[in-house]
């Protein structure tokens, strides 16, 4: 399988600074859609906002086919446009800037992307000004200067009118650049048609629209000055740097011009508003990377597909975590790999974060001794390996990006305590959670319980029993008709998505990173079942093959009093029955038995997650 190629994120090494203004129009089909040719492709992509939510409702778009993001900011393509054997694709929603992606057309791919939203922040800005006056944007020392009665709308005439400017500013040290910025490699043609590889150092994006909301132009014969701040970290700061510009349809720079340093600042100008750099051009050196792990403690190595690996400069004192303004990142594919271009000269570290390999701290996993990189030219790379341990570390305990994989999805090693917390160790039986309860104190073995005559009615914003409650915190049993701890009904307290595609809620007791398990997900593990077995004198029930396995204890369950404990297991899973509303879904065993069935909401039972 060919290597999966990914994006180029900026070096220190080499001065760049780049600018990035809204894009120019573009050539579309007869539908509006980017031309390109259609080729066959296995492209998943993920949509992100700059706080780090996914970010459903974008409109992506790639040649001829255009899709939306789900609510979990996914998309897939099966053809993907390509022009010169780079695949081409957009982004556009409502209220942010629109971005464009570009990378050299796999059959294999994955396609990150961060939305920056139109306003006011320490990046950005919004402001409105007349087109018959002067008018300098700036964000962050960041200036495009506009003539007075400089703009054109898009049949070429005069625009006299109120004028909305967007403008948004990327520092290179901004740790969201790498996925904001448009194309994605920097691939770049010079002067003379040759292939280089580009190093930004800052970007900005300028979107000029008319009362209507429709575009705006520089006319014929104007020009904006563009003066850009010299980022911390910048170590090589020329007289001269080559202007770029990034052509949407094709999904490549092209040299354009040049700038020149005042002071500590760069001055330059464009004549319209496209995708825009100042960068300094240098010769390609690929690492090609794979990427490995086994997935339990005692198993071989296997290739890691879909992490996404960093390659990074230096940082001072050779401190990982503190590298220089530039690093470069990209995702492995299915075996593993993945080729990430740099520009030839100086020395990196190559490294995968652990919140990008199920641990959730941002730290370097497995980090490498820095290498030396050669200088660059045609054919010249260096593979290396990044060894990661097991997932979790391969602790005894459910924490934290712990688990171990059974038919597909993994599962946390040990069941979930009070306090949402998971228990220390395997057998630890853990606490009893009533079916959708959050957790407020009433899942601890020994808690306090409340005798009701009805269902608890009154509750708070999420459906749980309010703060000051007499039920707060307490084990909630009666003889009610509803069976449920409340009323009414609500299916999806530990569910908002479907069965087939689980969506956790806030009210879902397991640690950040893990959920609920669905019914399927649950009775998956019956056809992994290992039998009843003892296990540290404990008694429970094996699920899985040595060595990915987990030992679900027999915790028992609880109604008015613990019962079957260190005999029989009831485990919840986030599902409901549809044909007996105060059902939910479980996993029992006991010594002989083992099955799937439906129980009562207001029992108390284990819980065992697995990763979301």
């Amino acid at each position: 399988m060919k290597k999966f190629k990914f994006q180029l994120i900026p070096f220190s090494a080499i001065l760049i600074i780049g600018i990035l203004f809204a894009t120019c129009k573009q050539d579309k089909d007869d539908n509006g859609n980017n031309s390109g040719d259609m080729q066959s492709v296995n492209l998943q992509g993920l949509v992100k906002d700059a706080s780090g939510n996914p970010l459903g409702g974008v409109n992506v778009v790639t040649g001829s086919l255009s899709v939306t993001t789900d609510s979990d900011g996914k998309f897939t393509f099966s053809k993907v446009g390509v022009v010169n054997k780079r695949a081409v694709i957009q982004f556009e929603k409502g209220g942010y800037f629109t971005l464009t992606r570009s990378n050299v057309k796999e059959s294999d791919m994955f396609i990150d992307a961060v939305l920056y939203r139109y306003g006011n922040s320490d990046i950005s800005s919004q402001t409105t000004f007349s087109a018959t006056s002067e008018k300098t944007l700036e964000v962050s020392n960041m200036k495009v200067a506009l003539p007075a009665s400089s703009l054109v709308k898009a049949d070429g005439s005069a625009y006299t009118g109120t004028v909305t400017a967007n403008m948004l500013y990327l520092d290179p040290n901004n740790e969201n650049f790498t996925d904001m910025m448009p194309g994605g490699d920097l691939l770049a043609l010079n002067a003379t048609g040759s292939e280089v590889i580009l190093i930004s150092y800052g970007m900005t994006n300028v979107v000029l629209t008319d009362s209507d909301g429709k575009p705006l132009q520089l006319k014929s014969g104007s020009a904006a000055e563009t003066t850009f701040p010299i980022p911390g970290g910048m170590k090589n700061t020329p007289a001269t740097i080559p202007l770029w510009h990034f052509d949407d349809d094709k999904g490549i720079w092209t040299e354009s011009g040049v700038a020149t340093k005042e002071g500590d600042v760069y001055v330059g100008t464009v004549s319209h508003f496209s995708w825009c750099n100042l960068d300094y051009p240098a010769r390609q050196v690929t690492i090609k990377v794979t990427v490995k792990a086994p997935p339990c403690p005692t198993c071989d190595t296997v290739p890691v597909p879909w992490v996404k690996v960093t390659i990074s400069e230096q940082g001072p004192g050779g401190i990982i975590g503190d590298p220089g303004p530039g690093k470069q990142t990209g995702r492995t594919g299915p075996d593993g790999e993945v080729d990430v271009p740099i520009p030839g000269g100086g020395g990196v570290w190559v490294w995968v974060t652990c919140k990008d390999y199920d641990y959730g701290d941002d730290f370097p996993c497995e980090p490498e001794n820095p290498i030396s990189v050669p200088p660059g030219g045609p054919g010249v790379s260096i593979p290396i390996t990044v060894n990661l341990p097991p997932p979790g570390g391969g602790g005894g305990g459910g924490g934290e990006g712990g688990g171990v994989f059974i038919n597909g999805v993994r599962w946390a090693t040990s069941n979930l305590d009070e306090g949402g917390e998971f228990a220390k160790n395997p057998e630890d039986f853990g606490a009893f959670y009533q079916w959708g309860r959050h957790t407020d104190g009433h899942e601890s073995r020994t808690s306090n319980e409340i005798e009701v005559e009805e269902a608890i009615s009154t509750l708070d914003a999420n459906g749980q029993v309010p703060f000051g409650d007499p039920a707060y915190g307490k084990f909630i049993t009666g003889y009610f008709s509803s069976n449920d701890w409340r009323t009414p009904h609500d299916d999806a307290l530990w569910n908002a998505g479907t069965e087939k595609k689980p969506k956790k809620t806030v009210n879902d007791p397991c640690p950040k990173g893990w959920r609920l398990p669905t019914k399927s997900e649950m009775e998956s593990l019956i056809e992994y079942d290992g039998g009843y077995i003892t296990q540290n004198g404990v008694n429970g029930r094996i699920f899985g093959h040595h060595p990915n396995f987990i030992f679900l204890p027999a915790a028992g369950d609880r109604e008015f009093r613990v019962e079957s404990e260190d005999w029989s297991g009831y485990y919840w899973s986030s599902s409901t029955n549809n044909d007996a509303s105060y059902y939910a879904s479980y996993l029992w065993f006991g010594p002989d038995k083992l099955w799937s069935g439906d129980w009562i909401r207001r029992h108390g039972l284990s819980v065992r997650c697995v990763c979301e």
